[in-house]
């Protein structure tokens, strides 16, 4: 998994499974966001999930996938702090 710096990477930084070194890469500090763009440019494999119930599959795609797959995952999600 790589991850940009956006509010759900905050989210995943507390709830993703890491089972292994090196399985979930993110940028830390405040001016490191477009870290998943310049990793889409080299030749890693790209795919939109649209709604849940295709998550599943592209996760299995990207899991079989020969290489690094970016997976773009629109999702609005209520942060866990008071605006």
């Amino acid at each position: 998994m790589v991850n940009d710096q956006t509010g759900l990477n905050y989210w995943m930084e507390w709830h993703y499974p890491v089972l292994a070194p090196r399985t979930f890469l993110y940028p830390v500090g405040s001016a490191t966001l477009g870290y998943a763009v310049p990793a889409a440019i080299f030749g890693l494999e790209g795919r939109r999930v649209e709604t849940v119930d295709d998550l599943g599959g592209a996760l299995e795609k990207a899991l079989t996938h020969g290489g690094p797959t970016v997976l773009e995952l629109p999702v609005a999600i209520t942060p866990p702090w008071e605006l």
